[in-house]
């Protein structure tokens, strides 16, 4: 198991991908929202008008890159602590995930983020 720190600048570059990559599918899936207090200049609000502006145009696949363009210094930094704060496993390890339900045991590649729940803070 590596922490962020010890990856490789290659591997620090696809780790940004994958945790931007799952913020941007948690924003779209209304898991993730950002707070209205905080001096946030309306960032939720943004994300909104984005979401809605797919809807209406029924073009649900242009979402994360709709989202992404309305707030995209606020998700950077979101998938940027995602990704210092992610465990990555090396090839032959395992690790195992308790959720509400319960635990499942998997080998993802180092790529994946499973981080569940994000709170934008």
């Amino acid at each position: 198991m590596k922490f962020y720190v010890a990856l490789s600048p290659a591997e620090k570059d696809r780790a940004f991908a994958a945790a931007l990559q799952h913020v941007l599918t948690e924003i779209c899936a209304g898991r993730l929202q950002f707070p209205d207090t905080q001096g946030n200049e309306r960032v939720q609000e943004r994300i909104d008008d984005a979401i809605e502006q797919v809807s209406v145009e029924e073009a649900p696949w242009f979402a994360v890159e709709l989202v992404y363009a309305a707030a995209k210094s606020e998700v950077d930094v979101l998938a940027r602590d995602v990704a210092r704060t992610t465990f990555y496993l090396d090839p032959g390890e395992r690790a195992i995930y308790l959720g509400e339900q319960s635990a499942t045991v998997e080998q993802p590649h180092a790529s994946t983020v499973h981080a569940g729940r994000v709170r934008a803070t």
